[in-house]
């Protein structure tokens, strides 16, 4: 069985408040503007809030990146997930899976694919259900400041 996520995203940071159990997500992507290639990350995050339901279950989830050409970025991560069962009025409502990606080089401009994959167990076929795009632009970040010559000789 396969159920895909209520919501799924990409992000450079989490924080996971130990009291309260809340996660708050830093800098969510849906680009990378990089002034050259490879486009580096120390770190990124592919997080899915799933749903729970009125019945407990369990899946194996896979997230892979792939480039504009269908090559894999880096290795896929893959975890166990138990959701447990929902009582409706009471919490906990979701359940959160989180992936992280470590030092990822971009290597291609265009549309990379984020891909979310799942099976019952392991002698199963992967079954992709999300898919997200992750476009790496050659370009400055339209926000970003041009360097400043503060402090240098002025050419005459």
């Amino acid at each position: 069985m396969t159920r895909p996520p209520t919501a799924l995203f990409v992000a450079e940071g989490l924080a996971l408040d130990q009291f309260t159990g809340r996660l708050t997500a830093f800098n969510i992507l849906d680009s990378i503007f990089a002034p050259a290639l490879p486009a580096r990350l120390p770190r990124i995050h592919v997080v899915g809030i799933y749903e729970l339901q009125a019945q407990a279950s369990e899946l194996l989830a896979q997230v892979e990146i792939l480039s504009p050409g269908g090559t894999a970025v880096s290795e896929p991560t893959s975890i166990h997930v138990q959701f447990g069962a929902r009582t409706v009025g009471l919490p906990p409502v979701s359940h959160t899976t989180i992936h992280t990606f470590w030092n990822i080089a971009f290597r291609e401009e265009g549309d990379h694919r984020v891909r979310l994959r799942q099976r019952s167990d392991a002698g199963q076929e992967w079954v992709v259900v999300q898919e997200l795009a992750l476009t790496v632009v050659l370009a400055r970040h339209p926000l970003a400041q041009e360097p400043s010559n503060a402090g240098k000789p002025q050419e005459e």
